[in-house]
């Protein structure tokens, strides 16, 4: 069996289904389920729904990416996705030079 070392201490939340808790279970992370329409601060399912579809929408134009740069993708994408309202060319050079 695969070991996922950085998925140590964290935890995911879906919206219930089985596949979700046998995974977890496997891989030794703590799934929760939070109802569809439950509301639990930044843990509401309609969050993670609007991430993974502005993540989807994102990553077509490269249709597909190499699994070793996956990271790479996933880090750009998060710097746009969370300055998405200062993403001019400046504002993400100082971003990446503060890092």
């Amino acid at each position: 069996m695969k070991s996922y070392p950085h998925c140590k201490g964290n935890e995911l939340r879906s919206a219930g289904a089985s596949a979700y808790r046998t995974i977890g279970k496997k891989h030794g992370i703590d799934v929760n389920s939070v109802p569809a329409k439950a509301a639990a601060g930044n843990y509401h399912i309609n969050n993670v729904n609007a991430y993974d579809s502005r993540l989807k929408g994102w990553m077509f134009r490269f249709r597909g990416v190499a699994t070793k740069c996956l990271d790479n993708y996933l880090g750009w994408h998060r710097l746009l996705d969370r300055d998405s309202k200062n993403a001019s060319g400046r504002a993400i050079v100082a971003s990446l030079l503060a890092a």
